[in-house]
């Protein structure tokens, strides 16, 4: 039997050679014939099967599919009902082989045209056969190879050991590399496992088939497929199917090495490392077999399926190997670099034990089921590969990120559906995290910032000077803040690391305070947990939640206690918000002769005289000393035409811890806040100096009846003025700072840390900012009740000249009395002529500036109203509700608005 299917192999050639010859015609020479019979015989020897085999259900449909677009509707019914006859039938076993020759024929509109263009170019019969997509499927991080090279067919060598994976009953279809069932039996060339040193083999009893009989030739001339005629092949049918896809004309398809050289240079590759016949290609970037090399093609896609394994295993390495000498990338990229070698030390483990499986002299002596295979290290090598995929796709996202950066997207990677991955990325992670846990660790207890490569979430300005630690000298790092720690956490981080340094810097306090439960934390409480889980889970939180809460604490209290911030909070309420009424009126009262003097005559030793004074005078001296001391008179800068109430101001100097609080912005806002309190203090003390001139002087000049009308508008007018600044002062001190202060009160109290006093004090002063209409929105109603102001300040300096004339001209009207009174003594009555004139004439100029002073009052009165009416229209705009009830208290009765009306 065997001598039988040798003679019937050596027959096939010369049974092809006649068939070429036949169809090409008696005329055909003979270089062609045997060129078309060269193709042929590698188109017999090949795997090539068609997509659909043993499909005859698909073949069916598409000569439906196809009869219907061509509109032959009953032409497809009529075939349907065949069909369907047909697969009942037994008497053909390839039904599907006679429907697919049928669909070939309807293919093509001139079968003659289809054969002859066969005879001419014998490679379009390719066009018709499918190659299963699986044979030509690379990984999906190697490029594929260009066709256009072409190679040297050599003859067969013999070999001594037959392929472990040449015997298998697999079709080609498979995608993993087998040898299909009907392909001669494949023999290879018996390599040593030393990629360096190769041996010879023992030559089989039975040669294999000669090159001669194969290729119709007498000799051993090498064919070059470069000499063949060659046509652009369509890449789909007529009805948009994939046609067959030539497979790569330069590589060598022969069997001529071993599968175990293969399979020791696949190891070779596992590990980075060139294989004598598996290298890397830089063009292609990948690992590939030689084309020169005689190789099947499903063992070489398989060579190069492996292949993606060292690439995947050389891309970490490199990564890991450039960031260990680049110092610059920072600790956590150290950590990263770490971790990932750790895994490919596994990885190398891995590599050990397959190459303790496949000792190259036990395959020899003869028992290939104990040896290595390709298919087994398709099979063993899975689970490392997804593995390794998981590592690269990491490394290129870890490209050009440090410190926080690398750990978010890191961190990203642990919400994977796979479990193994999320495994994985997890045990990089807490590798990762370790430096950034460690930095955190020295914040938390020590207050120290060890970040040289600027990873940690916290930064620090060096420049910063102390007065500024609290506010400028330390922030939060967002670009490098993590991920998986929420802004609220890393506030909390902040806070303490900044409490602790203020401690030790500012108050030059050493207290230990929070060291206790972040050295329980570090150290652990027994349990094995010390994971990423650990690091960053609720437990973190706990021990930061109580470190920030006894360090914040015990940084108020030192405050509180050592440095006296309450007290020298109440102090600026009592001083500089004039909230020591019985202090500010005394000041007042011995300021007065001295404010009303041109600003240029002040002096300030002599307003802090003063000032001594009516501390010593009032329930200011009960104050703490060093309060006491820290208040002071200050001049603002003076402008032409200032007068001394324009200008004094009193000044509260702070220095140590506190000035965290009270800072020169803050204290800039305090004076701007006294002067406009001191100011409306002013013109509450110069309206009741005026009212009671008025009732007082106007018992005085009760003789003068030409007065009384003037007195009565001035008297109108003042009382209008007396209102507006009583209800400005209620709202003031009772709406604004009283009810602002027990806000402060209660959040200064309430604050857990030092930055929640800062916010609430500097709320405070913003909220007496807006409601006083010292804010950038409220310009124009400032502006306006500085003009009202004014006028009250004017309508004084008015009714004092008005006062000055009226006692003039009592004075004169007394003295002429008197003069009368003497003459009746002496018994002389009556005037000259000249004085009665004189008299009358000094009674009409009296008259004369009366009507001129009731015209200015009217005038001011004018004014006045205008401004209260604009002043009262747009406090009834303002977003501020306080500021609209001030509007509606001003004008409970319509008053300003029914005058305007007249």
């Amino acid at each position: 039997w065997v001598r039988q299917d040798k003679m019937a192999g050596n027959k096939v050639p010369e049974l092809v050679h006649g068939l070429c010859h036949h169809l090409l015609g008696k005329n055909a020479a003979e270089s062609d014939v045997s060129s078309v019979c060269t193709h042929s015989l590698s188109l017999l020897e090949s795997r090539f099967t068609p997509s659909d085999l043993s499909n005859e259900f698909k073949v069916t449909e598409r000569i439906k599919k196809k009869l219907f677009r061509m509109k032959r509707e009953s032409d497809a019914l009529a075939f349907s009902e065949l069909s369907r006859r047909l697969s009942s039938k037994s008497v053909l076993q390839n039904k599907w082989a006679v429907l697919k020759l049928l669909l070939l024929l309807c293919e093509d509109h001139n079968f003659k045209q289809s054969s002859s263009s066969f005879l001419h170019d014998p490679l379009s019969v390719s066009s018709n056969l499918s190659i299963p997509q699986s044979s030509f499927k690379r990984p999906s991080v190697i490029g594929a190879r260009s066709t256009n090279e072409s190679v040297t067919i050599l003859p067969r060598q013999p070999v001594g050991v037959e392929s472990s994976f040449s015997t298998h009953n697999i079709t080609g279809t498979s995608g993993i590399g087998s040898m299909g069932a009907g392909s001669v039996a494949g023999s290879f060339t018996s390599q040593s496992t030393d990629r360096r040193q190769p041996h010879s083999s023992t030559p089989h009893q039975d040669p294999p088939i000669s090159r001669e009989a194969w290729t119709g030739r007498s000799d051993n001339t090498v064919v070059d497929e470069r000499t063949l005629p060659k046509q652009t092949l369509p890449q789909e049918d007529k009805l948009g199917n994939p046609l067959v896809l030539p497979y790569e004309e330069s590589v060598n398809t022969s069997h001529e090495i071993s599968e175990a050289v293969l399979v020791r240079d696949i190891i070779f590759t596992f590990q980075g490392i060139d294989g004598k016949y598996i290298c890397f290609d830089k063009t292609e970037d990948a690992y590939r077999v030689d084309p020169k090399v005689g190789v099947p093609r499903s063992v070489r896609e398989l060579c190069h399926k492996l292949g993606e394994l060292g690439w995947l295993f050389r891309k970490v390495r490199t990564y890991t190997e450039n960031k260990r000498h680049e110092k610059s990338s920072g600790l956590v990229v150290q950590s990263f670099c770490s971790a990932l070698s750790n895994q490919l030390s596994e990885y190398y483990r891995l590599v050990a034990v397959l190459e303790g499986q496949q000792p190259l002299s036990g395959l020899i002596q003869g028992n290939p089921l104990a040896s290595l295979t390709l298919k087994k290290l398709a099979v063993w090598t899975y689970d490392p590969l997804q593995r390794l995929k998981t590592l690269a796709i990491l490394v290129d996202k870890a490209k050009g990120v440090k410190g926080g950066t690398l750990l978010s997207m890191l961190y990203s990677f642990t919400h994977h559906g796979n479990p193994s991955v999320r495994t994985l990325v997890k045990q990089l992670l807490t590798d990762a995290y370790r430096p950034i846990n460690f930095m955190m660790n020295k914040w938390l207890l020590e207050g120290e910032m060890n970040d040289s490569f600027h990873e940690f979430y916290i930064s620090s300005d060096v420049d910063v000077p102390l007065d500024r630690l609290w506010q400028s000298k330390y922030a939060i790092r967002k670009s490098m803040l993590p991920s998986f720690i929420a802004m609220e956490t890393a506030k909390k981080i902040l806070i303490t690391g900044k409490s602790i340094n203020f401690l030790r810097l500012r108050c030059q306090d050493r207290t230990d305070v929070g060291s206790v439960f972040a050295k329980e934390w570090m150290t652990g409480d027994g349990s094995d947990e010390s994971t990423f889980d650990r690091m960053t889970g609720p437990k973190l939180l706990q021990t930061v939640d109580k470190v920030y809460r006894e360090t914040s604490k015990y940084l108020l209290e030192i405050l509180n206690r050592k440095y006296m911030f309450l007290d020298h909070l109440k102090g600026t309420r009592r001083y500089l918000l004039l909230g020591q009424g019985d202090f500010i009126q005394h000041l007042m009262d011995l300021l007065e002769p001295e404010l009303v003097k041109s600003a240029d005559y002040l002096f300030v030793h002599n307003l802090t005289g003063m000032m001594e004074s009516a501390v010593r005078s009032t329930n200011a001296q009960y104050e703490n000393a060093d309060i006491l001391q820290r208040l002071d008179v200050r001049l603002l800068e003076i402008s032409p035409g200032d007068c001394g109430w324009d200008v004094f101001s009193l000044d509260y100097h702070v220095d140590g811890p506190i000035n965290t609080v009270f800072t020169p912005e803050i204290m800039l806002k305090y004076l701007r806040v006294f002067n406009f309190l001191w100011r409306a203090k002013r013109i509450e003390f110069t309206l009741a100096k005026l009212w009671t001139n008025q009732f007082a002087n106007s018992k005085a000049l009760q003789s003068i009846r030409e007065l009384q009308p003037l007195l009565h508008l001035i008297n109108t007018l003042s009382a209008s003025m007396v209102h507006f600044i009583n209800q400005m002062q209620y709202y003031i001190t009772f709406e604004v700072l009283e009810c602002s202060w027990a806000i402060l009160q209660k959040d200064v109290s309430a604050a857990p840390d030092l930055d929640e006093v800062i916010a609430a004090h500097s709320k405070f002063l913003s909220d007496i900012t807006t409601r006083c209409l010292l804010d950038a929105n409220s310009q124009v109603l400032l502006t306006q009740l500085r003009t009202i102001l004014n006028l009250i300040v004017d309508m004084q300096h008015k009714q004092d000249l008005i006062f000055s004339q009226c006692f003039q001209e009592l004075d004169r009207r007394k003295k002429l009395e008197e003069l009368s009174k003497e003459r009746e003594k002496l018994k002389e009555w009556g005037t000259s002529d000249r004085e009665a004139e004189n008299e009358l004439s000094l009674k009409r100029q009296f008259n004369k500036s009366l009507s001129a002073f009731k015209s200015q009052i009217m005038t001011l009165q004018m004014a006045y109203d205008g401004q209260i009416n604009g002043f009262l229209t747009k406090l009834a705009h303002q977003q501020d509700e306080n500021l609209r009830f001030l509007a509606m208290r001003l004008n409970f009765n319509d008053h300003y608005s029914s005058a305007q009306s007249l």
